[in-house]
């Protein structure tokens, strides 16, 4: 009878010790926030991403800025999603996801009426992006032209 307490005990910890490793795990909060994003619920995703700095999401950081940019601009915050934008390009530079936020600079141009600007910058996301992403902001670019 103690022994099995004692082993309830221990498995308990086990799984409880192993949940909050999890919930600490950036790795896991980060796919905890891309799936609320992906659900529509955008203000549940930032709020996750804004609970750490961009250090302590170690080499998470860029595409937590990333979907930082993207929970703005979803949230109409425009001024937030220009700073955010303004932000990766000077801590990331040379990284993988520049062309989707060249993209989302390009439609915060178009909203603006700023038709030239948007151009620019969807020329810039085509030229970082691969063959299957092109043709999305090259309907991008037809449609800022026309």
């Amino acid at each position: 009878m103690i022994r099995n307490r004692l082993y309830k005990s221990i498995f308990y910890f086990i799984i409880g010790s192993h949940c909050l490793f999890a919930i600490k795990n950036p790795k896991t909060e980060f796919e905890i926030a891309v799936r609320h994003f992906n659900s529509d619920r955008v203000a549940i995703a930032e709020k996750i991403l804004t609970k750490r700095t961009l250090e302590e999401w170690g080499d998470y950081s860029s595409a937590v800025l990333l979907l930082q940019i993207k929970c703005a601009y979803a949230q109409g915050d425009l001024e937030g999603t220009k700073l955010a934008i303004h932000d990766f390009f000077l801590l990331y530079p040379e990284s993988k996801y520049k062309n989707e936020v060249y993209q989302t600079a390009g439609d915060i141009f178009v909203n603006e009426g700023l038709y030239s600007k948007a151009l620019e910058y969807y020329l810039n996301a085509r030229k970082y992006s691969d063959e299957k992403i092109r043709s999305k902001i090259d309907k991008r670019i037809l449609n800022t032209i026309s």
